[in-house]
């Protein structure tokens, strides 16, 4: 027995052994865990230091032009007389073809970026197909771009395409629109060579991954190669065939980000001197580290550094805010640790919902998603959680679109105000219409002039022989265009300008002029400039020099 007994005490005392070593790790964990829940709350913040190396950056300056360039030839050597003709990639008699839209249709072809998406994707896509569209519609007249038909062109894009995404051919202003057969390169090249096989004249390419499959057709098929122009979206190429633009995204978004910290310091009051303690704080995330997403989290970040630094302190009644108002009013820019961090890794709905959860948990009072149809993940996180958090869109007026039926469901006073406030704008369809002309003309281009009406895009005629454009240019085959705000490419949408028009008002002490592209004019202009680092720059020119996004 009494051996008996002793077992039971020895066993008894192990597990007591056992459970205070749990005890003792649980506790030890727990310790770990505050340490660097406080360790990670003292830099909840990246200090974004413009004019300097230091931290860590994701660059993109050598993927950037900065203004429309021949990128075929050296620019001293003479061009050919018949060499505005775009290497035969015109109409032979461009007006009486203009005037039957049908026999355009059989010229044109739109390839959708990914084997996933779908041409009327109510983004990137989408607008390239507008572009098309818009092209044709007008053509009858041989007129322009015309910004107040926008409506009744995406009326009639609802009307010629089935659910599908395909075309009603019987319709006048239809268009095609290819899928790839999958998302390989072999895959786009086996659509590529199914629609030169068709003899389309044109193909209309949206998207930076179509860069490595021209370079593949070209070297694996060079006969079928040369036989179509190609218009390439959103990616830089020097090709004599290919029609390339880059959109300076970073300057759209620049603007979306003063605008943005605008919004939050009118609001501040009602709404988020209420939420995370008043601090004021935005976030960003993209779907993959390529240029084309960072560049738009550069922008971002150095929109809200020059209103923290610069538009801050002017408001009215800054300088009787005490220290701990002024630090909370500053708009902090959240971190999210290492690089990966920052990208969901896809684009696919519901992959970004952790991040925004994330964003929102550190006191994220807007979010800018760069990630295609993620944008839905935030605009549903936001609302799914009662929070006054704003989302600005990317790459087309989200607000305008479906995506506007997002609303705010917090107990402030944005109470049934859209989520998505304003976005940063690829003007995709006014690009593509406007190379789409320029080549059915037999022109090398469009050239925005200010002297004139600067709503109009003036055509180049055959005899300028220029080498190289200037960045307010929209170049056709042959050329690699640079899409930025002073050729219209770019732009901070229509909901966003009230808020850019105060914070300019505040920067410069006077009033801007009303119409918005006479803003970007003036802050270009040498006498609005800003002192950075004992630097007079003007704020585009400040933009040039800090295209990083940091991390």
């Amino acid at each position: 027995m009494n051996f008996l007994k002793n077992i039971k005490n020895k066993i008894k005392k192990k597990h007591l052994l056992i459970l205070i070593s749990i005890l003792a790790i649980l506790l030890f964990e727990l310790l770990i865990f505050y340490l660097s829940v406080l360790s990670s709350s003292r830099n909840k913040w990246v200090e974004i230091r413009p004019y300097s190396s230091e931290g860590n950056k994701l660059s993109y300056k050598k993927e950037t032009p900065t203004k429309t360039l021949w990128n075929v030839k050296d620019k001293n050597e003479p061009l050919r007389d018949d060499e505005y003709n775009m290497h035969n990639l015109h109409f032979e008699n461009p007006y009486d073809e203009l005037k039957n839209p049908k026999k355009i249709i059989g010229t044109s072809e739109l390839i959708i970026d990914g084997y996933t998406h779908q041409a009327l994707d109510k983004s990137f896509n989408n607008s390239a197909y507008l572009g098309l569209v818009n092209w044709i519609w007008q053509s009858d007249e041989h007129v322009n771009w015309k910004s107040n038909d926008d409506e009744k062109i995406k009326s009639s894009i609802s009307l010629n395409m089935d659910e599908c995404g395909n075309p009603n051919s019987d319709e006048k202003y239809s268009a095609m629109a290819l899928k790839p057969q999958n998302d390989s390169v072999s895959g786009f090249i086996s659509t590529y060579l199914n629609a030169i096989n068709d003899d389309k004249k044109y193909l209309i390419l949206p998207g930076y991954v179509h860069s490595t499959v021209i370079s593949k057709l070209k070297s694996d098929y060079n006969d079928l190669y040369n036989q179509p122009g190609y218009v390439l979206l959103d990616c830089s190429v020097s090709e004599e065939r290919v029609a390339s633009v880059f959109f300076r995204s970073d300057q759209a978004s620049f603007l979306t980000g003063i605008a943005a910290c605008q919004y939050l310091q009118d609001k501040y009051e009602d709404i988020y001197s209420n939420v995370n303690n008043g601090q004021l704080a935005v976030g960003a995330f993209g779907g993959t580290p390529i240029p084309t997403v960072t560049i738009f989290l550069g922008g971002f970040q150095l929109g809200v550094w020059v209103y923290n630094k610069y538009i801050l302190p002017n408001l009215d009644g800054y300088d009787k805010w005490d220290a701990t108002l002024k630090e909370k009013r500053t708009v902090k820019f959240i971190s999210l640790g290492a690089q990966s961090s920052y990208f969901s890794g896809s684009y696919a709905v519901g992959d970004a919902r952790l991040i925004v959860q994330q964003l929102l948990a550190d006191g994220a009072d807007i979010i800018l998603p760069v990630a295609g149809p993620q944008v839905i993940d935030a605009c549903a996180e936001i609302e799914s959680q009662n929070s006054p958090t704003k989302v600005i869109g990317v790459d087309t007026d989200q607000e305008n679109s479906d995506l506007g039926n997002y609303i705010s469901r917090s107990k402030y006073k944005d109470n049934g105000e859209k989520i998505i406030i304003c976005s940063a704008q690829k003007d995709i369809a006014f690009a593509t219409s406007a190379i789409l002309q320029a080549a059915a003309y037999g022109y090398r281009g469009y050239h925005n002039d200010d002297a004139h009406d600067t709503d109009e895009l003036i055509r180049i005629k055959d005899d300028a022989r220029l080498t190289e454009y200037s960045e307010n240019a929209i170049g056709s085959f042959g050329y690699l265009t640079s899409g930025n705000v002073k050729n219209k490419c770019v732009k901070i949408s229509k909901s966003g300008q009230d808020y850019l028009k105060k914070a300019i008002e505040n920067l410069f002490g006077k009033r801007p002029p009303d119409d918005y592209y006479e803003i970007i004019n003036w802050l270009q202009e040498e006498g609005q400039k800003i002192s950075i680092n004992d630097k007079k720059v003007t704020l585009f020119q400040f933009v040039e020099e800090n295209m990083e996004f940091t991390y």
